[in-house]
């Protein structure tokens, strides 16, 4: 048989294999980040209590960074009450910021 086709075909199926995998994990990280907009958006309508703002999305290949700053509604707390311009500077004040690393690929690793 010929040397180069011996060659060629295992280097084109190790060449498949990994086309495959980084395929795959891009493939999980668009799920990924889909999924994350769609519970972002689910939170934003239960519940007015909380606002969800500086929402940013680094996706990779194998790797998606998710930063989102989650605050509260001083409205829904001081309606049917007197203005409190107190109660609504600590409501504005506090905030929750929370950064999420998700590894993707399609073996978990």
């Amino acid at each position: 048989m010929n040397k180069k086709l011996l060659l060629g075909i295992p280097v084109g199926v190790i060449a498949l294999g990994a086309a495959g995998y980084v395929g795959a994990a891009w493939y999980a990280g668009s799920q990924i980040e889909k999924r994350l907009n769609t519970g972002i958006a689910d939170l934003t309508a239960a519940s007015p209590l909380l606002t969800v703002s500086d929402v940013k999305t680094k996706r990779g290949i194998f790797r998606t960074e998710h930063d989102m700053t989650i605050g509260f509604n001083a409205d829904c707390f001081t309606s049917g009450m007197e203005s409190d311009s107190k109660l609504e500077e600590a409501m504005g004040k506090m905030k929750i910021h929370l950064h999420h690393v998700i590894h993707h690929g399609p073996l978990g690793f």
